[in-house]
């Protein structure tokens, strides 16, 4: 009942609750649209791109995580990406959807310095995803099962420079 309350609130304008947003559509595994039309960014992560391994299985798991529900977003050090995306923490409740996603092996660890407030427990989640082999850590870089993984962690101080990294 205080979901629908909270969405009439947002919806009319009638008050504005300045991290928070209805997720009105997921674009991939890591970035969503809000109902105001913003496009967020999921931080320290990286999900596969179209056409990749496992990147139906990201964006599945982002839209059934938070699709039409309200997420609280949590600002780190930078506000704007190169593509004009929030970059934002986001939860449902109390969950860390960065780091749920990532526990579940479909996102790697992609720290955009100087954005690291959440990303030791991220890098957790990744460790893991990567021990239990699930998802993209259960895969080569070809996209078949074998001990050779598809990704690894990346850092970046380059924020226009963020992709997985293949393992050679």
């Amino acid at each position: 009942m205080k979901e629908i309350i909270l969405i009439l609130l947002l919806t009319c304008g009638c008050v504005s609750i300045p991290e928070a947003g209805i997720v009105t559509e997921v674009i991939d595994g890591d970035t969503f649209k809000l109902s105001t039309g913003e496009r967020v960014r999921l931080l320290c992560i990286n999900t596969p791109e179209n056409g990749e391994p496992y990147f139906k299985e990201a964006k599945d798991f982002l839209e059934n995580s938070i699709s039409g529900k309200i997420v609280r977003l949590e600002v780190d050090k930078t506000n704007l990406d190169d593509y004009r995306r929030l970059l934002r923490y986001v939860y449902v409740d109390d969950i860390l959807i960065n780091e749920v996603i990532t526990k579940e092996g479909l996102a790697e660890v992609l720290i955009i310095k100087p954005n690291i407030k959440h990303c030791d427990k991220i890098k957790l989640a990744e460790k893991i995803a990567q021990e239990q082999k699930k998802g993209i850590w259960s895969v080569n870089h070809a996209g078949y099962p074998e001990d050779t993984l598809m990704f690894q962690t990346a850092v970046v101080t380059d924020k226009s420079k963020s992709h997985h990294v293949a393992l050679q």
